[in-house]
């Protein structure tokens, strides 16, 4: 339970975090959706404060922690909207919170309304709501509607709602896998935790590949597969696929040490090959599928010849449909199987017989969750604050993934 707290004083152009004595020390802080909005005014406004130290993580453009130093003592900001990948309105309505996310008229707010008191603002500047709930609304403010005192009850509504949903996820994840959320960013790295803990057989032997290694079978990953073969359609059938990703792990993985290879013989590899693609004419496919990456990385499914590194198991699967390859060299791994058959099977039985909200959500976003991770670069960036001189000494001299101006210097 959280007996302090964190004022923020708001006006009009400025917000004040005020950290008052150590007796917050080590605390983490969720912030949903930290990441892409709130850290920015944060950030601004501590980072050449004095007194203030400021660690900042990212991934993808996005910010994953802050961790704010002051005096003797830190605390931690971490983006809660990468643990449950949905909005708050959706998080406290399936966690079934108390407290729910409150209405508010965002399009009517500017300078000109900020001190606005009087008659509740049209329903033109609510963004999808029920007209029936903004007539209830409206009878019971009648004319006495102040933007300030809703905007604060909106925002404590929104903070006092996440603490209770934080606090529900941390207790379901803490009785029924023995572990803390606050050690984990994101969604991702809990689930790869759940697993490792809980479902992981040592004798399946999953490697940590690094290197040229990991670079040279990383060529063999493209994604999605999507493509547009008919425009038009005059009758159809719509068919939900759902848990295509647990489906797929359930098949056979490549485990154990990777053994390089010249064999020619595609039969003799489980694992990752490089070799010439030669697709099948229209007359026997019409619609090609293995893709293809050139020098620009540009991807396209050609039909004329074309070499890349693909698995194994996929090119196989492609040959029977008039696809030839011709084996150059490739990477030989032991299968495994059923490595991660008892992590799907208890989460899909979870999200299958759930009776409430709260377990559908998060069995779902396990599933779709563990199997990317093994498939993740490896890549943290760290954030620095620096004066426009020292950012422009970097800029010439290091690698770096974005440069943004906080004020003049």
């Amino acid at each position: 339970k959280i007996n302090h707290q964190i004022i923020l004083k708001l006006n009009y152009q400025k917000i004040h975090l005020n950290l008052n004595g150590n007796e917050i020390d080590g605390y983490t802080f969720y912030i949903h959706n930290l990441g892409r909005f709130d850290s920015v005014f944060l950030i601004k406004s501590l980072y050449n404060k004095k007194g203030y130290k400021l660690d900042i993580t990212w991934k993808d453009n996005s910010i994953l922690s802050v961790v704010i130093h002051k005096d003797k003592f830190k605390i931690y900001l971490l983006d809660s909207i990468k643990l449950v990948q949905v909005n708050l309105y959706k998080l406290l309505t399936d966690f079934k919170c108390n407290i729910k996310k409150s209405i508010f008229p965002h399009k009517f707010i500017n300078k000109n309304t900020l001190y606005y008191n009087g008659m509740l603002p049209d329903y033109k500047y609510y963004d999808k709501i029920d007209y029936k709930l903004y007539s209830i609304i409206k009878k019971k403010n009648g004319n006495n509607w102040s933007v300030k005192n809703e905007c604060l009850k909106y925002l404590e509504c929104d903070v006092k709602g996440l603490l209770e949903a934080m606090n529900k996820l941390n207790e379901r994840i803490f009785l029924n896998y023995n572990l803390n959320i606050t050690r984990f960013k994101t969604l991702p790295s809990l689930a790869m935790a759940v697993f490792t803990t809980g479902y992981y057989d040592e004798d399946c032997n999953i490697k940590v590949i690094k290197g040229f290694l990991e670079k040279d079978i990383r060529k063999a990953y493209f994604g999605g597969n999507v493509n547009v073969y008919e425009n038009k359609i005059d009758l159809a059938y719509l068919y939900d696929m759902n848990s295509q990703y647990p489906y797929a792990m359930l098949n056979d993985m490549p485990v154990g040490n990777p053994t390089f290879s010249t064999d020619k013989n595609l039969e003799n590899y489980f694992g990752f090959v490089y070799g010439e693609v030669t697709p099948p004419s229209e007359n026997q496919l019409k619609n090609l599928y293995i893709q293809y990456r050139d020098n620009k990385n540009k991807v396209s499914t050609p039909r004329h010849k074309f070499t890349r590194m693909i698995f194994s198991e996929e090119i196989k699967s492609a040959i029977t449909d008039g696809y030839k390859f011709n084996v150059i060299y490739g990477y030989k791994f032991e299968k495994g199987k059923d490595v991660f058959k008892d992590f799907v099977k208890h989460f899909y039985d979870l999200k299958k017989n759930a009776t409430n909200d709260v377990d559908r959500l998060l069995s779902k976003l396990f599933l779709n969750s563990l199997y990317g991770k093994f498939g993740m670069k490896d890549i943290y960036s760290k954030l620095k604050i620096v004066s426009n001189k020292k950012g422009e000494y970097l800029k010439k001299h290091y690698n770096y993934s974005y440069f943004g101006k906080l004020d003049d210097n």
